[in-house]
C-alpha cells in the first residue's frame, strides 16, 4: 500500500501534466476515490479559472485601442488590429547585421465576435 506522502506526491506531478486519469494509476488503488474525487475537484477549479480570465480577458479586450497591446497572464501578448486581435506567444530576437528585431513565434488572428442583430 502506498503512503499519503507518496500519494502527496503523485497528486503534485499529475497537477503538473494532467494528461491522465489520476485515479487510474497503477498502484495507487487503495486511494481510488480520493483520487477521484480530487481530480473533480482539480478540474471544477481549472474550470471556473478558465471562464473568469476569457470574462476579464475580453472585457479588456473590448477597451483596447487599434495598435495597442495588453499582456496576458498566461504569457500571451494581444494586439488589437482592424477586424479582431493578434496573439501572440514567445517572441525571439533576431540580429542579422545591425540592430536586432523581435517576432512572434507563434501568433494568431482572432477576429472580432459579429454584432448581428444589435439595434442602435
Amino acid at each position: 500500500m502506498k503512503t499519503r506522502d507518496e500519494v502527496e506526491v503523485l497528486k503534485a506531478n499529475w497537477t503538473l501534466d494532467p494528461c491522465w486519469d489520476i485515479y487510474e494509476t497503477e498502484g495507487f488503488e487503495d486511494y481510488r476515490e480520493h483520487l477521484k474525487e480530487y481530480q473533480t475537484d482539480m478540474e471544477k477549479g481549472w474550470k471556473r479559472k478558465t471562464k473568469y480570465i476569457q470574462v476579464m480577458e475580453n472585457n479588456n479586450l473590448r477597451h483596447l485601442k487599434l495598435n495597442e497591446t495588453l499582456q496576458l497572464k498566461n504569457g500571451w501578448l494581444v494586439l488589437a488590429v482592424p477586424g479582431g486581435w493578434i496573439y501572440s506567444w514567445m517572441t525571439i530576437e533576431i540580429k542579422i547585421h545591425g540592430p536586432s528585431s523581435t517576432f512572434p513565434e507563434i501568433a494568431i488572428f482572432v477576429p472580432k465576435p459579429l454584432q448581428v442583430g444589435l439595434k442602435k
